[in-house]
């Protein structure tokens, strides 16, 4: 059966059993890298809510967001290459922009609170570059928001 076939219905223990899995999952991440993602497209707004968890415990910094909609093969580096830069020391607060993330290109820091918790959100800059909410093409200014 095709997993998208909405005929299908989980039972409650398939529904447990992939339930505990994505624990297990989680908790080997955090083990081995000290963090994971979760990449997600709201389906009645469309908007993206990539984020990372295990940052503040393991790394003592607050953890990511990127709201761009953009697919986890776009998200995930700028994640990896940011929290590479954490290990090695570098500790990023609102405001600050950053060159190392993308090449060629800056990101941008803003504090935003995600489920009542502190996140850091990733601006991701527009086509020309701009990672300013009054420059940027306004579908890359919504980060914004």
């Amino acid at each position: 059966m095709a997993p998208d076939d909405t005929n299908h219905k989980i039972t409650p223990e398939e529904l447990q059993a992939r339930y505990e899995r994505l624990q297990k999952w989680q908790e080997d991440r955090l083990e081995t890298y000290g963090w994971y993602a979760h990449y997600t497209i709201d389906p009645e707004t469309g908007n993206a809510d990539h984020h990372t968890h295990g940052l503040q415990d393991y790394h003592a910094h607050k953890d990511l967001q990127i709201t761009l909609r953009v697919p986890m093969e776009v998200a995930s580096p700028v994640f990896a290459q940011t929290i590479d830069l954490i290990k090695k020391g570098r500790m990023f607060k609102h405001g600050d922009i950053c060159a190392e993330i993308i090449p060629g290109f800056d990101v941008k820091f803003v504090k935003v609170y995600r489920d009542g918790n502190p996140h850091l959100r990733i601006i991701i800059p527009d086509p020309k570059g701009n990672v300013e909410k009054e420059k940027m093409e306004l579908a890359y200014a919504a980060q914004y928001l």
